[in-house]
């Protein structure tokens, strides 16, 4: 079926400066109807492009095509649920508010130029956050600066994250750089039996290791 829609394309292009000249003349009055509808009758039936059929360009269905795609309802389904089709998701939204994915690559002051004009436009409820790779307690000029940009912008509501650590043997959360400020230790290394009951003395809700103490 598809090489037939193929065909039916090929012959429309081939005769359709014919057609054009047929129209041109009935309109420059060289020709009434009756002749041009004798002329056009003289053509191939499939050169008229009228006879060509929207086909799904995978499958060839005919029905349920989706112009915009060139393929039908049910393949369109199918490769968005498998994330096959750029910029279209089988998710039950289209975007969240009007922040800038997490995945896109931009600046902290960019993304906040970017969000801050629509807050005014939102009245009923904004926020644009940011996130920073590192404690900010270590920089507290860069996370001022931060919440400067926010103001001088227009942000109404704004946020900083930051990532949030977890140490598995001493139970630790918060920022952990290259050490523990715990325990001291390194991520890969171990802690002695004498290490862990001194931690357990001073932090009794550590985790616990069941056969080893």
């Amino acid at each position: 079926m598809k090489a037939r829609e193929v065909k039916r394309e090929k012959l429309a292009k081939r005769y359709a400066h014919k057609r054009e000249e047929i129209a041109a003349k009935v309109k420059s009055g060289e020709m009434d109807h009756e002749e041009a509808w004798i002329a056009l009758s003289k053509l191939p039936r499939n050169s008229n492009p009228i006879r060509q059929h929207n086909r799904c360009k995978i499958t060839g269905r005919p029905k349920g095509y989706i112009r915009l795609f060139g393929i039908s309802r049910i393949q369109f389904r199918e490769m968005a649920s498998k994330g096959l089709i750029p910029g279209v998701t089988d998710k039950d939204y289209y975007t969240n508010s009007f922040h800038i994915p997490v995945y896109y690559n931009i600046s902290a002051y960019e993304k906040i130029r970017k969000e801050a004009p629509y807050h005014a436009l939102t009245n009923a409820g904004h926020i644009s956050y940011v996130e920073l790779d590192g404690d900010v307690c270590k920089n507290p000029e860069a996370f001022e600066a931060v919440i400067r940009c926010m103001k001088e912008a227009g942000v109404g509501y704004g946020s900083v994250n930051h990532p949030v650590d977890r140490d598995p043997v001493c139970g630790y959360t918060g920022v952990i750089d290259d050490v523990c400020p715990r325990c001291g230790r390194r991520e890969g290394e171990g802690v002695s039996l004498e290490k862990l009951r001194e931690l357990r003395k001073k932090y009794p809700g550590m985790p616990k290791f069941y056969g080893l103490e």
